[in-house]
C-alpha cells in the first residue's frame, strides 16, 4: 500500500524532485537528510519501536546529533510501550514535543517534514523516498497540523493513564 502510493508520487513528479533510497543505507541517508537544516523544527509521524528495530546502528545517536544541530521536533507517535517510555523520559532532552495517538495507528512508516522536503521511510519495505518540493512540504505541514491539533485529547488521555509508569 505505502509502496504503491510512493510509486505513484515518483511517477507523477519531476525526477529531480524525488529521490528513492533503498535498503538500510537508504533509510540512514534519509534520516541524515533531516539533519541538514539546523535551527529548525522537524514535523514527524513515526514510532520509536520501528526506528530502533530497523536502524539500531543510528539510534539513539541520531537524537543527540539532532539536538547538537538545534533541530527540535513535533511528533505524532502511536502510544506503544517503547515509544511511551522514550518520549516521556527524553522529550525535553531531545528537543521533542510529542502528542501520543492511539496504538492502533501504528505503521512501520515514518514521515518527516522539514524545510522544503518530505521524507517517507518504510521500515517494513526497507526504503525511503525524499520529495523536494515546497508545495508538497507545505501541504504535508497543513495535514500534520490538522492531525496534531486533533490529537490533543488523545495525548491527554494517554499521559493521564501512564503518568506514573515511566
Amino acid at each position: 500500500m505505502v509502496e504503491d502510493l510512493i510509486s505513484q508520487i515518483i511517477n507523477d513528479a519531476n525526477p529531480s524532485q524525488v529521490e528513492r533510497l533503498d535498503g538500510e543505507d537508504g533509510l540512514i541517508r534519509a534520516f541524515e537528510d533531516t539533519l541538514k537544516i539546523p535551527n529548525t523544527t522537524l514535523l514527524c509521524y513515526g514510532t520509536v519501536k520501528h526506528q530502533t528495530r530497523a536502524l539500531p546502528s543510528i539510534f539513539p545517536n541520531y537524537y543527540a546529533e539532532r539536538v547538537k544541530r538545534n533541530i527540535s521536533t513535533r511528533c505524532l507517535i502511536p502510544a506503544d510501550a517503547q515509544s511511551l517510555k522514550e518520549c516521556i523520559q527524553n522529550d525535553v532532552a531531545h528537543l521533542r514535543t510529542t502528542r501520543f495517538i492511539g496504538r492502533e495507528t501504528t505503521m512501520p512508516v515514518e514521515i518527516n517534514i522539514y524545510g522544503d522536503s518530505v521524507a517517507i521511510m518504510s521500515f517494513e519495505d526497507n526504503f525511503a523516498v525524499i520529495i523536494r518540493s515546497k508545495t508538497v512540504a507545505d501541504c504535508m505541514r497543513i495535514i500534520f497540523e490538522l492531525a496534531y491539533d486533533s490529537a490533543k485529547e488523545s495525548d491527554i488521555k494517554v499521559r493521564e493513564r501512564f503518568e506514573n509508569v515511566f
